[in-house]
C-alpha cells in the first residue's frame, strides 16, 4: 500500500510503477513536479483526491484495472492542467469497451484528456 504524502514534492521522481497497489491515496503524488508518467497495475481501482496534484509535467497516466473504470476523485489532477494521455485496458472484464468506457465514465469525461487503449501503445505502455 501507499501511504498518504508518500511521494509528496519528490521533484526528482520522473517514472512510477506500482503493479500491487489497490489506490493511489490522497495527496500521494503531490507535487511531483518532475513525474512524467505514472503506471499503475491491475489492481488500482482509486484515484483519490489530490493523489496527483501539481504534477505539472505528467503526459501519461497508466490504468491496467480491467475489472471496471477506475474511479477518480474531482480533484486528483488539482493544479496539474493534465491534459495528457491516459492509456486503459482495450477490454473490460464484462466484455466492454474499455476507452468508451473511461470517456462516459463520471469525472473522468470531466477531464480533457484523451483515452488510448494499452494494448496500441506497446511502446509506451509495454503492452
Amino acid at each position: 500500500s501507499l501511504g498518504t504524502y508518500a511521494f509528496y514534492g519528490c521533484s526528482k521522481l520522473t517514472y512510477i510503477s506500482f503493479q500491487h497497489v489497490s489506490q493511489a491515496p490522497s495527496t500521494c503524488f503531490y507535487q511531483c513536479t518532475g513525474l512524467v508518467k505514472a503506471d499503475f497495475g491491475v489492481n488500482c481501482k482509486t484515484l483519490a483526491g489530490s493523489s496527483l496534484a501539481y504534477c505539472s509535467k505528467l503526459t501519461h497516466l497508466i490504468l491496467r484495472y480491467t475489472a471496471g473504470v477506475v474511479s477518480i476523485a474531482t480533484n486528483a489532477f488539482s493544479g496539474a492542467n493534465f491534459d495528457g494521455y491516459v492509456y486503459v485496458p482495450k477490454t473490460l472484464a464484462d466484455g466492454s469497451d474499455g476507452v468508451e468506457a473511461y470517456k462516459a465514465y463520471t469525472n473522468w469525461s470531466n477531464l480533457s484528456v484523451t483515452f488510448r487503449a494499452i494494448e496500441d501503445y506497446p511502446e509506451i505502455t509495454g503492452g
